[in-house]
């Protein structure tokens, strides 16, 4: 069976449209489709939490998530370094929590469907925020700068660059420097080249850096810096790397996934209904 992925607006807009969680999964069930649902996501619904007078709104969406029997995929973190252990041991990518951690994942989401939102709820959220802090797609500032540079000098002898394409082919030959910068250094400069030349073999690797590549496309060709919503909204892509489909509302996400995440396939729940 394969798996659709459920980002933060496809929640929401369940609940806004009244469907009924175990409908939707028998919805998805019928189309070959199983739930996911990504840390991220749930960090991102519980934060509704945080104003006392949403707190209804937020039991209705941990409801959804809780009768929906989804598996949950783990933090970006974790499948960066998944990879990196794939391409040293040929280890395999596990792309959902395991069995322990999905058990104490459907407890909390059961404890904030019943409005449950206390020290214990706040803990597990502040650790995934720390997780989810620590992983942000980085904005390759220097190479921005780098082709502002190079631009003034060679004024129009060098690409407009007004496309992704433009972009991504402009920073090709950079690919294994902005890995190691993606991955802190966590891989030897032989290592980096090799992810490099196997991307389609590192999902989660090849959506980080075209996330990191798109947001210095927004820079480059409109001259104006991201929002860091825009990190969120391509944080979904990359969770989702592992997954067949992803449901997503968010035209950001929409607009971004065919370059960020290619293989996967945009759907609505309007679509399945």
């Amino acid at each position: 069976m394969k798996t659709a992925f459920l980002e933060t607006s496809a929640v929401n807009r369940a609940i806004a449209l009244g469907l009924d969680a175990t409908a939707a999964h028998d919805c998805l069930a019928r189309h070959g489709l199983r739930p996911v649902v990504g840390a991220h996501v749930v960090y991102e619904l519980a934060a509704t939490f945080l104003r006392p007078e949403q707190a209804n709104v937020g039991k209705g969406l941990f409801r959804f998530v809780r009768d929906l029997d989804a598996s949950f995929a783990p933090e970006t973190g974790n499948l960066l370094a998944q990879e990196v252990l794939n391409l040293r041991t040929n280890a395999a990518v596990l792309p959902f929590l395991s069995d322990e951690n999905q058990i104490a994942t459907r407890l909390e989401v059961h404890r904030l469907a019943e409005g449950i939102f206390d020290g214990r709820a706040k803990a597990f959220i502040q650790g995934l925020e720390a997780e989810i802090g620590g992983e942000h797609p980085k904005m390759m500032k220097e190479y921005i700068e780098h082709v502002r540079r190079v631009r003034a000098k060679r004024r129009n002898s060098l690409p407009s660059l007004r496309q992704f394409e433009d972009v991504r082919d402009y920073f090709r030959d950079k690919a294994p420097e902005m890995i190691r910068a993606i991955l802190h250094g966590q891989v030897t400069p032989a290592e980096a080249v090799d992810l490099s030349a196997r991307l389609t073999s590192f999902p989660a690797i090849r959506a980080t850096l075209a996330s990191n590549l798109y947001l210095m496309y927004i820079c480059i060709a409109h001259r104006a810096a991201p929002g860091d919503d825009k990190l969120d909204d391509y944080r979904h892509l990359i969770d989702a790397s592992y997954c067949n489909v992803i449901l997503s509302y968010d035209g950001k996400v929409r607009h971004a996934a065919p370059h960020i995440a290619p293989h996967l396939q945009l759907l609505a729940w309007e679509d399945l209904t």
